[in-house]
């Protein structure tokens, strides 16, 4: 990338990927659960269970990504290593003008972090048996504020070395939360006209994917689908990627 040194391009790119990501769960998890009052209704008395699980994997995901970006543990790959990196060669200016944006970055880490230490990497014991109380919650402005600072650091190096365009605040996806929503919204009407007479449940129920039922009900070779994540070149990008691929998600 344009006069890069190698060793902090190798670690850019590859964290790059990871925030790309996770925009991308953000972005979902807003266009499903942060949308409105209305959308949020209409999803849990569709499907409540299901998006529950929905809801849960994207706040856990989320949550942890920014924890494993922010890692202060010297042996990972972490914002950390590629700030030392910085450091390492020589970029003087480059480092006063990450200064400011990394101590915002350190101190959004550490209300994450107390979620991340005590109910998702780890089980605190008091606070699951109710002996103490647990982390407060995170409010959504902040995990955004969160986000917008880790593509402010990425956009300060990428425009400190190339004339690149700085780092996308927003992703463009298909097939997203908004699809899904759209889908769920016209398949509870048509539910509706069913209900009044005015649409034949025989012709809702045909067409393409008139099997999915009868595929669903055979017994799945324990080897059909991918549940972790594959290979890390998986995770470059979701439009390339099937589902059975990529699995429920690339944590």
């Amino acid at each position: 990338m344009g006069n890069i040194p190698q060793d902090v391009d190798d670690i850019f790119r590859r964290l790059e990927k990871e925030v790309w990501w996770l925009q991308i769960h953000w972005k979902t998890y807003h266009q499903l659960f942060n949308h409105s009052k209305s959308r949020f209704q209409m999803l849990h008395e569709c499907c409540d269970a299901a998006f529950s699980c929905i809801r849960n994997a994207l706040e856990t995901e989320i949550l942890m990504s920014l924890c494993r970006l922010t890692d202060d543990d010297k042996d990972v790959l972490s914002l950390k290593k590629l700030h030392g990196q910085i450091g390492k060669n020589g970029q003087e200016e480059l480092g006063r003008k990450l200064r400011g944006t990394w101590k915002c970055i350190l101190k959004k880490r550490q209300q994450i972090e107390e979620h991340r230490n005590n109910r998702l990497a780890h089980l605190n014991r008091e606070i699951a048996l109710n002996e103490r109380p647990g982390p407060g919650p995170i409010m959504a402005k902040e995990l955004e504020g969160a986000i917008t600072a880790l593509q402010e650091y990425l956009s300060t190096i990428r425009s400190h070395f190339t004339q690149a365009p700085a780092f996308a605040s927003d992703v463009l996806t298909v097939g997203d939360g908004e699809t899904l929503v759209s889908l769920i919204r016209d398949g509870l009407r048509l539910r509706e006209l069913i209900r009044e007479g005015k649409v034949c449940p025989k012709d809702v129920r045909g067409g393409k994917w008139a099997d999915v039922w009868e595929e669903g009900s055979r017994k799945a070779s324990a080897g059909d689908f991918l549940i972790l994540p594959g290979p890390s070149s998986a995770r470059e990008n979701p439009a390339r990627n099937k589902a059975q691929e990529v699995g429920p998600s690339p944590e």
